[in-house]
């Protein structure tokens, strides 16, 4: 057998603190604009007039409430080859990011009023197919790590 050199090479290392995260971002949440599909700038306040919604990333609550809320239909799963209804699964996810993802929002209305956030009406839209594109944004938003890295917030403080 040939022995394997193995040499360090330069240009395929990484520098960690590239990806350290802003802690508080993790619980604090960053403001994401609906209208330009990225955070608001500053990550921490919404945009004056666009629609923004806070968003913390997904997490060890986001998983456990998605345990919590699959609980009740584990029978159901188990007769249906592993499988809930559309509607019931779209609830689960819906309730699962309005308990623990969406944190508020910024510059919301339904049906010409001004709408003020609440856990409550978070989980009855996000559950509902009608408003099957908000709960895609706020899934994307809470899957993006980009949004809470600590280089981010370096770079915004020289500026």
């Amino acid at each position: 057998a040939v022995p394997v050199r193995v040499t360090r090479q330069d240009d395929h290392a990484m520098e960690l603190d590239t990806i350290a995260v802003d802690e508080s971002l993790l619980v604090g949440g960053v403001w994401w604009d609906f209208h330009t599909k990225v955070p608001c700038s500053p990550r921490t306040a919404p945009h004056d007039s666009h629609l923004c919604f806070l968003v913390v990333p997904y997490g060890n609550d986001h998983a456990r409430a998605l345990d919590d809320l699959r609980a009740p239909h584990l029978d159901e799963v188990r007769r249906n080859k592993g499988r809930l209804p559309d509607d019931v699964v779209c609830a689960i996810r819906g309730a699962a990011l309005a308990r623990t993802v969406l944190k508020g929002w910024a510059n919301a209305e339904l049906g010409g009023d001004p709408l003020p956030f609440s856990v409550a009406k978070a989980e009855e839209l996000l559950s509902s197919p009608k408003w099957t594109l908000l709960r895609q944004f706020i899934e994307s938003a809470a899957s993006n790590e980009y949004a809470i890295l600590q280089e981010e917030k370096a770079a915004a403080e020289k500026n």
